[in-house]
């Protein structure tokens, strides 16, 4: 018997198992439902904002039995959002999404904001990794990053 942390790590190393490991790796792929918002008090747009309350919903799904990890943010948006573009948070049904595009034409590429990572959305979800990592629990944190084709659309 493995824990859910020695499972995924032995995918990773082509290793035995005893079962596939069963993740949901965050960003668009997440498990946070309203009745999960509901059952650990903690809502959006709330959660994307404040890194306390993203580790406890995150926390959520995986002691409510629904994955095997915990995987944050919640939304493909924060790098897009970190580099100029406008973000709607959207509200306990809706996810974030993009209201206003930084850039006009591609071409302006490098008006780009650099990502700040202690004062943007970016450190919400990186504060929020380091009190997931500090529990105790064997439980894999999974830092969901939105792909630059992605990214790009949303610029």
């Amino acid at each position: 018997m493995f824990t859910e942390k020695e499972r995924l790590f032995n995918v990773f190393d082509k290793k035995n198992i005893d079962r596939p490991p069963c993740i949901c790796p965050g960003g668009m792929m997440n498990m946070v439902t309203k009745e999960l918002m509901q059952e650990t008090n903690v809502k959006w747009p709330e959660a994307h904002s404040d890194s306390n309350l993203t580790a406890k919903l995150a926390r959520g799904v995986y002691s409510l039995g629904l994955f095997e990890n915990y995987g944050v943010p919640f939304c493909m948006t924060v790098e897009a959002e970190a580099m100029g573009s406008t973000v709607d948070f959207g509200n306990i049904m809706v996810e974030p999404h993009i209201i206003e595009y930084s850039l006009k034409k591609s071409e302006e590429w490098d008006k780009l904001n650099k990502i700040d990572f202690d004062n943007s959305r970016a450190a919400v979800v990186l504060n929020a990794i380091k009190k997931l990592s500090e529990y105790k629990d064997d439980v894999p944190v999974i830092g969901n990053l939105t792909g630059p084709v992605s990214v790009a659309t949303s610029l």
